[in-house]
């Protein structure tokens, strides 16, 4: 049994409830990924997943943010696609209200710091350089750019060295702007949500 709820900016709250569970999972899903990337900014999208990690304006280290969740022995973690860009965790059911603050603190509030972005620029280089080096994720991104020439669908999630290298803070700071809306946004919660105070 699932719910749907439509808030007034725009943001679809989905709630599954599962009674027999003492955790929740939830999940902030974003109608954004690569494929909506130009060739001149490639990568964006998972550039600024990695940097929302990196502090926000309340919890302004990246240890700040993994304490919060993981401290409470909860997990929290992100993902980049082709469409979609997601920021989850997972908590006992009475964290629920401290993970939803953090995620919500990233999305609205990361503070983008040059020192960690320079820091993170350096790991996803790193990450795309282990993909062009191990055989079988060099022969999926050989497959996509053979599926879909000069396209988005075809090129790597984490962009390339050269376009990761040339994204600037403030691009950073628009493109996380103009596609991170409510109206394209799904919140997902799945556990023990009953007791959650309805949004």
């Amino acid at each position: 049994m699932h719910d749907m709820t439509t808030l007034d900016n725009g943001l679809r709250v989905l709630t599954v409830t599962l009674p027999h569970v003492q955790s929740v999972s939830l999940g902030f899903f974003l109608a954004v990924g690569s494929r909506y990337e130009s060739a001149e900014i490639a990568g964006i999208s998972h550039f600024a997943e990695h940097m929302l990690f990196k502090g926000t304006q309340r919890w302004p280290t990246p240890r700040d943010i993994a304490e919060a969740i993981e401290g409470r022995g909860g997990i929290v973690n992100a993902s980049t696609g082709l469409e979609t860009t997601l920021y989850w965790a997972k908590v006992a059911a009475s964290h629920t209200s401290e993970a939803m603050e953090v995620l919500s603190d990233m999305l609205l509030r990361a503070t983008f710091e040059p020192a960690e972005m320079e820091k993170e620029r350096a790991v996803i280089v790193e990450e795309i350089n282990y993909a062009l080096d191990t055989p079988d994720s060099l022969a999926q991104l050989l497959v996509a750019n053979l599926q879909w020439p000069e396209h988005a669908l075809g090129r790597d999630v984490a962009g390339s060295r050269e376009t990761v290298n040339a994204i600037s803070r403030q691009s950073l700071q628009e493109y996380v702007r103009s596609h991170y809306l409510p109206r394209t946004t799904i919140l997902g919660l799945a556990g023990q949500v009953l007791s959650l105070i309805h949004i």
